[in-house]
């Protein structure tokens, strides 16, 4: 009879362990991580970030341009009111880059957050000497993001419906980055990013999954300031870019791909007067 009594009882540990696993633990390793506006948007509290600009050439770097972001908070009366905007300007001089679509390129950003941090539009504004690139996304429901895209090249919008989380953390300007919490060596985490010079290039404007990775950790100077920070690489199809991240979780430095394979970095620096 012990030994029925023995049986008994480990098979409904195991029954138990077997369910705990199912409903605890096999959720989360296979849904896909990505950095949410959720636990990252402390990071943006400040008025306005800067980030200057540079190509890396044979004669070492040359300043090409800035970015500038920032966060207002908004009046929100309902749970589903729009209560944050992220906003971001990034100007490129495109003549040292030898491009057809004009010496300047500007990229406008604007994403509308509701009280729960979750995404509710994202509008998307290129200008270039080639004319206006314009997207204009809105959150269907909790997994679509219904765009519309006008370019100077069509005659009629393109509308069409992507794959999108409305927690997700979306691209600001020409960065693809945004910094989850509780950094450490070997984590690594899905981003899913929606590529602001899709509609320009001509290829499909959709969200691409890409692969984060914290490689290492390396010291660096920022704004006079030696500072340890997190190695980050970003990989998917055709694209490869670096971040250096603060321990505090501040995007400090970027390295992404731009046009032709040129690489770009992109620095953090003092905010200066708009127009400089």
């Amino acid at each position: 009879m012990s030994r029925v009594w023995t049986w008994t009882i480990v098979a409904f540990w195991a029954i138990t362990m077997g369910l705990l696993v199912r409903d605890k633990v096999m959720p989360g390793l296979l849904q896909q991580y990505y950095p949410t506006y959720a636990e990252g948007l402390y990071h943006l509290e400040e008025e306005e970030t800067q980030m200057g600009i540079f190509l890396q050439g044979q004669k070492g770097e040359m300043r090409i341009g800035v970015s500038r972001t920032s966060v207002s908070p908004m009046s929100a009366t309902h749970p589903g009111d729009a209560a944050y905007a992220i906003q971001n300007e990034t100007t490129v001089d495109l003549s040292a880059l030898a491009l057809s679509i004009g010496s300047e390129l500007t990229i406008r950003t604007t994403t509308l957050l509701d009280s729960r941090f979750r995404v509710k539009t994202h509008d998307i504004l290129i200008r270039t000497g080639l004319g206006d690139f314009v997207m204009n996304g809105v959150v269907r429901d909790e997994t679509t993001l219904v765009v519309q895209i006008q370019t100077p090249l069509s005659k009629e919008p393109d509308r069409r419906e992507l794959y999108f989380d409305s927690a997700m953390a979306l691209s600001t300007g020409l960065s693809p980055f945004h910094a989850p919490s509780n950094l450490r060596i070997g984590r690594e985490w899905t981003v899913n990013r929606l590529d602001p010079m899709s509609a320009v290039f001509g290829s499909d404007v959709k969200s691409k999954p890409l692969m984060a990775r914290v490689e290492r950790m390396e010291e660096i100077e920022i704004l006079g300031v030696k500072r340890n920070a997190f190695v980050v690489s970003l990989r998917g199809d055709r694209y490869d870019a670096l971040a250096w991240i603060g321990e505090d979780g501040a995007i400090l430095q970027e390295k992404v791909p731009f046009t032709a394979g040129l690489p770009m970095f992109m620095r953090r620096e003092p905010v200066s007067a708009p127009g400089k």
